[in-house]
């Protein structure tokens, strides 16, 4: 059955074209210009009725260069190939640049495919006229394998997945037209209506949908076999460069329908596409976080421990200046690959704490040599970098942070590169501004800030309130801001609850507001941010801006009888940032950088989270003891000798102490940590040291190496039974 119903996946191939004027949008880039893409497509797959109830998931992801070659008069050849690709299936991970496909035909064929790319004959207007595959027998290989071939046909092309057929005529904001269904070469679309719905001088976005004359597009091979495939939505935007043609982002969203005896399938397609150098409309990991905190009321206590750091300014338990200093100090190149630990650059964000600064796609990145020469003229940012956040990275899904395109670089370049410097564009806060709303207060607007507070709803148990300004907020990228229930005196609430949203989540949540009481509602907290995430990045760039919505409730029994509103404007600046070089230090080589253990190191370990003054988490065994901790500076002799700036010897007395203290309490390494001078607790390089990354129990010798200046160190001593 898959046979049938997948050999039509949505897809764009263009009809005859059209010789555009000089004033019209025509692709056509200089020959030898050379960009790279981010394509990203799913598929799914879902049979209900009389078919099988089953559900089949596809994901391809492929970071592509696409080099324009000399064509002839009227038209261009574009040459493209994927630098890295992954492919899943169902949610497990069939190949990925780094471990190719095993054991199975069809997917080295796909991987090939993909690796040996793919030349498109393209006219001015845009229209794909014809395309030829670079490796025959890797295609032959995917005959019959319908779905995959159309996922590698749409990710190798930047352009045959949504090519508007633009008029001969010059575009303006507003101008349509219709474009006639199309099949061909395994790729359908049905009949679609484009607009010009942003312009300026360097970019033309054009939004499309199908168009309602239209019934949708069936399926080429439908009368051989009786199965009809029909578009039921298909609809996304595409930004051009003016100039050159080249698409700068794209999203497609499209759901196709097959019919048979009852039966039904249903196919959705979700593809998107980004430049490298393009600063991303949106970063997805922070829509989807603020999405997630945006479905339902929150409590809050006044008497919580994390009060003061979400609604009380400055905000967070560090200063942004002590984040960012924090993140320098940490921030280190850890080459393109790794059996185990962090890859590309990392920082530790559980100890930066940034609470109140919001990054953004690199400016620029320089690879910088020993002797602080450049590796390369050109270091072509990568447009995955983007993908997730620096400082939402959870230990599960931890990705690689390359912030270049590591493909273009011979192993030998890679290996040379001493430091990478990055120039960072960040918001951080500005302005602190303080308003007090009273329930006759229908409008705020701040002073000098920019900024207005809005009252929308007020009554005594709730209170809903709109932040706007004039170039809007997008909806990841939302300003320190807190708003809080207070009495007639002033103080806040002893308890409230707390939901904080934006104009673009409001429609989505509305229905599932009305369909499920506030304490179900996180129940659907995943289901509402996907879909979130799907209608932002379905959206062009202008569009992505709105209003921030803050929606207070009191408990019942209590009234809101004003609400204090903190907020800070914002300011935008380029910061830049050198990570040096840490491989050699794991390798044994001089200390670079720092790296700091954090309380997730001492879990089930009583002596040294009290030592780190974090509350106990300690076994029934640790509990148990009344431990202090022995805080000694290390010398020239006795019980602890410096031997360098980084490295410790204990005493061999010492070390039996320690080595005892390890044994009897079953702890992962021995017992001992040292401190830098501000009192941040380091990592251990040495191997069998407590807090070491990989404790492997006793260390090789006496001599135990932190990744740190070493100030002081601390080791437990038992002073008796609680």
């Amino acid at each position: 059955m898959q046979a049938i119903y997948v050999a039509f996946l949505f897809g764009i191939a263009l009809s005859s074209g059209c010789t555009p004027g000089p004033e019209s949008l025509v692709f056509q880039p200089e020959p030898g210009d050379v960009r790279y893409f981010n394509v990203n497509e799913s598929v799914i797959i879902q049979a209900r009725g009389g078919f099988p109830g089953t559900e089949r998931y596809y994901h391809l992801s492929s970071m592509v260069k696409a080099e324009a070659i000399p064509g002839d008069k009227d038209s261009s050849e574009v040459r493209s190939n994927s630098l890295s690709s992954t492919f899943a299936k169902d949610g497990r991970v069939l190949f990925t640049k780094q471990e190719p496909p095993a054991f199975s035909e069809p997917l080295a064929a796909m991987n090939d495919l993909l690796h040996s790319g793919i030349v498109e004959h393209i006219d001015g207007s845009g229209q794909v006229l014809d395309a030829t595959f670079n490796n025959t027998q890797a295609l032959a290989a995917l005959d019959g394998k319908a779905l995959e071939s159309a996922l590698i046909r749409r990710s190798l092309s930047v352009i045959a997945a949504y090519q508007p057929r633009v008029p001969d005529q010059p575009s303006q904001v507003g101008m349509s037209w219709r474009a006639e269904p199309l099949v061909s070469g395994g790729l359908s679309l049905p009949a679609l209506r484009y607009e010009v719905s942003h312009q300026t001088a360097d970019t033309v976005t054009l939004k499309f949908r199908m168009d309602d004359r239209d019934e949708g597009l069936s399926d080429e091979l439908s009368p051989q076999n009786g199965h009809e495939l029909k578009a039921i939505k298909f609809d996304g935007f595409v930004e051009l460069e003016r100039e050159s043609g080249w698409p700068r982002r794209a999203h497609v969203v499209a759901h196709r329908e097959l019919d048979d005896s009852g039966g039904k399938v249903i196919l959705s397609q979700n593809y998107t596409l980004e430049q490298s150098g393009i600063r991303p409309g949106s970063n997805r990991d922070m829509v989807h976080l603020n999405a997630s905190s945006a479905l339902y009321h929150d409590r809050t206590r006044v008497s919580d421990p994390w009060f003061r750091f979400e609604y009380v300014p400055p905000f967070g338990q560090k200063t942004v200046e002590e984040s960012f200093d924090l993140m320098k100090r940490t921030l280190l190149w850890f080459g393109t690959e790794a059996k185990q630990g962090p890859v590309g650059l990392d920082f530790q964000q559980q100890v930066s704490k940034f609470s109140s600064v919001l990054f953004h796609y690199p400016a620029s990145v320089r690879l910088l040599d020993a002797q602080g020469s450049p590796v390369t003229d050109v270091a072509v940012v990568n447009p995955t970098f983007w993908r997730r956040s620096w400082y939402l990275n959870d230990e599960e899904t931890k990705p690689s942070t390359i912030p270049f395109i590591s493909e273009e670089f011979s192993t030998e370049q890679l290996n040379s590169i001493a430091s990478v410097e990055i120039d960072l564009p960040v918001t951080v806060p500005d302005e602190l501004y303080t308003v007090t709303l009273a329930p006759t207060d229908k409008l705020v607007e701040i002073e000098n800030s920019g900024l207005a507070v809005s009252v929308d709803e007020w009554s005594s148990g709730r209170v809903l309130l709109r932040v706007s300004r004039a170039e809007g907020f997008s909806p990841d990228a939302i300003p320190p801001i807190s708003a809080m229930p207070v009495t007639q005196s002033g103080e806040p609430l002893p308890i409230f609850y707390t939901r904080k949203s934006h104009s673009l989540f409001e429609p989505i949540r509305k229905p599932l507001a009305e369909q499920f009481a506030d304490r179900e509602l996180m129940w659907k907290q995943s289901e509402f941010a996907a879909a979130v995430v799907q209608h932002v990045e379905s959206l062009p760039i202008a569009e992505r801006y709105g209003d921030l919505i803050y929606d207070l409730k009191a408990p019942e029994g209590e009234a809101i009888k004003a609400v204090e509103v903190n907020l800070y404007s914002t300011r935008n600046e380029t910061r830049t940032f050198s990570a040096p070089n840490a491989q050699p230090t794991l390798k044994g080589g001089e200390v670079t950088g720092e790296r700091f253990l954090t309380y997730s190191d001492f879990w089930d370990y009583d002596f040294a989270v009290a030592d780190l003054n974090a509350a106990s988490a300690g076994s029934a065994q640790a509990k148990e003891l009344a431990i202090e901790m022995h805080i000694i500076q290390p010398g020239t002799e006795g019980e602890l000798v410096r031997i360098d700036p980084n490295t410790v010897e204990v005493s061999e007395k010492l070390y039996r102490e320690l080595d005892a203290w390890r044994a009897e309490h079953q702890l992962p390494g021995l017992p001992i940590m040292a401190y830098t001078a501000d009192g941040l607790a380091l990592k251990p390089l040495s191997r069998g040291v407590f807090g070491a990354a990989d404790p492997t129990g006793k260390p090789d010798n006496r001599r135990l190496r932190f990744w740190g200046e070493v100030a002081e160190v601390h080791y437990p001593v038992l002073v008796g039974k609680q």
